[in-house]
C-alpha cells in the first residue's frame, strides 16, 4: 500500500513538473480608452383632441384641450412649434380646417369644412400659426423626463352644411 502512494505521488510530480512555467518578466502596458457619445435627442407624443358633438347644424363655440408630451435628453435645448393642420390653406392666418371625412380636398371650395383655431394659452388669446411671428410656443432644456406642453383648441360658432365626421391632422414638431 505504501508503494502505491509513492507511485501516485511520483506520477503527479512528473505531470506537474511537465507544465509550462510563465516568465516572471512583464512588458510596459498601454491604456485603452472606452467612450460613447449620447446625442441630444427629443421625442414628442400627442393624444387626439375631440370637440364635443354639436346638437344640430348650428354649432356653438366649443373649446377642447390637448397636449404634447416632450422628452429630451438631459441638457438638450428644444423648441416646440406648430406646423398647422394638414387641411390648411397655408396662408398663415391661424385658421385651420376640419374636412368632412371621406371627401377630397379639405379646403373651402373642395369639400365641406368646419374651421377651428389653436392657441398657446388657456384664455385662447395667443393663436398658433401666427403669420407675424415665430410658430414656437414652448422652449426648454431637457431633463430626461417627460414635459407636458398644452395646446388649446376652439371650434368657433358656425353652421355645418353636411352631417358626418370632420377631421384634420394638426402637426406639432420639436426642434433640438
Amino acid at each position: 500500500m505504501v508503494r502505491a502512494s509513492v507511485r501516485i505521488a511520483w506520477v503527479l510530480g512528473v505531470a506537474v513538473g511537465a507544465l509550462p512555467v510563465r516568465a516572471a518578466t512583464t512588458s510596459p502596458g498601454t491604456s485603452l480608452s472606452v467612450q460613447t457619445t449620447v446625442p441630444a435627442t427629443c421625442t414628442v407624443g400627442v393624444s387626439d383632441v375631440t370637440f364635443a358633438a354639436p346638437t344640430g347644424l348650428n354649432i356653438s363655440q366649443t373649446d377642447a384641450d390637448g397636449a404634447a408630451t416632450v422628452t429630451c435628453t438631459n441638457g438638450a435645448t428644444y423648441d416646440v412649434f406648430d406646423r398647422g393642420g394638414s387641411n390648411d390653406p397655408q396662408n398663415g392666418n391661424g385658421v385651420h380646417y376640419l374636412a368632412l371625412q371621406g371627401q377630397v380636398g379639405g379646403r373651402p371650395g373642395h369639400a365641406p369644412v368646419l374651421t377651428y383655431q389653436a392657441f398657446s394659452d388657456s384664455a385662447r388669446t395667443v393663436p398658433l400659426s401666427n403669420p407675424n411671428g415665430s410658430n414656437v410656443f414652448s422652449s426648454g432644456v431637457g431633463t430626461g423626463s417627460a414635459v407636458s406642453v398644452p395646446v388649446y383648441f376652439r371650434l368657433p360658432q358656425q353652421t355645418a352644411t353636411f352631417s358626418g365626421s370632420y377631421t384634420d391632422t394638426y402637426n406639432i414638431w420639436v426642434a433640438f
